[in-house]
């Protein structure tokens, strides 16, 4: 159980450290994981409902096909206050309910890798795609400062 708890956070660090972060990271997780244990890669996810029950955040998904819960256990307890912020839970759900049945451990716990990786492949993309822009730019200003250059040499030269 720990490792597997262990594991689930080392694969959210690493999608998190490889993309920047989207208005809502444990709703999207959530969505990624169900789209992925259902099976159905078009699934139109409606706005998720976010319950926080004893602590624990609860994300509910909702989609004419499917139903999911992913329940997220807090990283800070703090029995005396009521309100938590999202900073506070873990990055990827304990567990996890389909369409009314809990997804077996191993079954969430894969799904979550193969999930966040692909996420991960997409901002390394994503980043590569900017990288080469930026290239692209600084090498058309670099021409721009050399054809430049090399004009006002002529017209020194010429004087």
């Amino acid at each position: 159980m720990k490792s597997v708890s262990l594991a689930l956070v080392l694969a959210a660090a690493v999608a998190a450290s490889g993309c920047s972060q989207p208005e809502d990271p444990l709703g999207d997780t959530c969505k990624q994981i169900a789209t992925a244990l259902s099976g159905n890669r078009n699934i139109s996810w409606e706005n998720p409902d976010r319950v926080v029950d004893d602590g624990e955040l609860r994300i509910d998904l909702f989609s004419p096909q499917t139903t999911a819960s992913c329940f997220f256990k807090p990283t800070v307890v703090d029995h005396v206050a009521d309100d938590y912020i999202e900073s506070e839970f873990e990055s990827a759900p304990y567990k996890m309910l389909l369409n009314g049945s809990y997804v077996p451990e191993a079954e969430l716990l894969e799904a979550s890798v193969m999930a966040m990786s692909s996420e991960s492949k997409k901002a390394a993309l994503k980043a590569v795609e900017e990288a080469r822009e930026k290239a692209r730019a600084a090498a058309e200003k670099s021409k721009e400062a050399a054809a430049t250059a090399e004009r006002k040499i002529r017209e020194a030269m010429e004087k």
